[in-house]
């Protein structure tokens, strides 16, 4: 079989997981009271956490930078605004799906990218596609605890 030489050489993955456990395991220690209080730290210490997995994933990923940052930025904006004006109920919920935001970040700058192609990142349509879905991704778990109220 002829190798591809369009697929670029995927990063070391195991600090970048290893970043993801502390974020996750720190964020529901924080954030297991549902007080508003504990809701925002949580929010507060999940950002860092988004912001942190895009700086150490930017550093050798075929992504370019400037979707890892704009992700990582619309991803925490969101995260945070929503445990600011959601209701102290809703923290659980949100903090049971915010794991997934640096995880994102974390397959999509670590996974290798083809060269071609529709969604190919390395385009500014690619990356404002990768951008739009990590803020897809923060609507979600924002968003879902409403959901009930609204049908």
């Amino acid at each position: 079989m002829k190798p591809n030489h369009d697929v670029v050489r995927r990063p070391n993955v195991w600090p970048a997981t290893g970043l993801l456990l502390v974020i996750v395991v720190v964020g529901v220690w924080i954030g297991r009271s549902a007080t508003r209080d504990g809701v925002m730290l949580a929010a507060l210490v999940t950002a860092a956490g988004i912001m942190a997995m895009a700086w150490l994933v930017s550093r050798d990923s075929a992504v370019p930078r400037w979707v890892l940052w704009t992700t990582a930025a619309a991803m925490s904006i969101v995260l945070v605004t929503g445990a600011l004006f959601a209701p102290p109920e809703h923290g659980s919920e949100t903090r049971t799906t915010a794991w997934m935001l640096p995880w994102f970040l974390l397959m999509m700058g670590t996974t290798t990218s083809r060269k071609s192609g529709w969604c190919d990142i390395s385009t500014t349509r690619g990356g404002w596609i990768m951008v739009a879905t990590g803020l897809f991704l923060a609507l979600i778990g924002v968003l879902a605890p409403w959901v009930p109220k609204w049908w």
